[in-house]
């Protein structure tokens, strides 16, 4: 039995994600029958590009310990309507490939909606020496020390699983957000949309730079600042983004400037 994309069922599937684990969503949604729907029908193609990127249950690797399995990790009320989905990436040295990512999608006044982690081994990612060993001195340990999220086997799944979830907030009316996105996070956005040209309709528009919005209502774009318990320890990703994610949120509060 194929998925209807009419704009109806997209929308009632997107509401159940929110409460059903990932694994169970890769076995409850089948293989679409449909055609692709034309690239002007964005809920179409984000439901479409769900049911076919995502992995199969043998190619995942089992949550660390502790952490829960699926695309809700944060245990969010999904009910809230999400501002942005602010994500970090690590990679293989500057240019090199993302092989870490982290998400939270926030309310306009920061309430934490969702968040996640995905991860694959360092192994797997193309990049210069120095910046892989830069990568296994500091990023290692604090990607293992913190929120582990899902460590996952290949890297076209690590893309795939991030898209999927961009699809989904996308539709529910977020705006993607990075700090200061070049070249990591827009590398790793490149990535994604080499793997499938489809994703080309569902490209962040616009990408939103974090540092540049701070800078334009009088902050230090590039200033270190003290982090909260929950964005430590810097370097794993979905710390990162939590702190992203507070810092975007001030400034967008700082002299009254609202969100979309």
């Amino acid at each position: 039995m194929g998925q209807c994309l009419c704009s109806w069922c997209v929308e009632a599937r997107g509401k159940i994600r929110g409460h059903v684990p990932s694994w169970i969503g890769d076995w409850w949604l089948p293989e679409p029958q449909h055609p692709e729907p034309p690239a002007s029908d964005l809920k179409g193609l984000a439901a479409y590009d769900q049911a076919r990127d995502v992995g199969p249950r043998s190619s995942r690797r089992r949550a660390r310990p502790g952490h829960a399995r699926g695309s809700r990790e944060g245990g969010g009320v999904m009910s809230v309507t999400p501002a942005w989905m602010v994500f970090d990436v690590e990679s293989a040295g500057l240019s090199g490939e993302g092989f870490a990512v982290g998400w939270v999608v926030v309310a306009r006044d920061g309430t934490e909606i969702d968040s996640g982690m995905r991860w694959c081994s360092l192994d797997l990612a193309s990049g210069r020496e120095a910046g892989i060993s830069w990568v296994r001195e500091h990023v290692m340990p604090a990607l293992t020390a913190g929120d582990m999220g899902i460590e996952l086997r290949s890297l076209v799944e690590l893309r795939s699983e991030f898209w999927n979830e961009w699809a989904v907030q996308r539709a529910r009316g977020a705006l993607l957000a990075a700090d200061v996105p070049w070249p990591v996070e827009a590398n790793f956005l490149s990535a994604c949309v080499r793997d499938n040209p489809r994703r080309e309709a569902l490209q962040p528009y616009p990408l939103i730079d974090i540092a540049s919005v701070r800078l334009a209502v009088g902050l230090d774009p590039l200033e270190t600042l003290p982090r909260a318990a929950r964005e430590l320890p810097a370097h794993n990703p979905l710390a990162d983004a939590r702190q992203s994610a507070r810092l975007l949120v001030e400034a967008m509060a700082k002299q009254g400037a609202t969100c979309p």
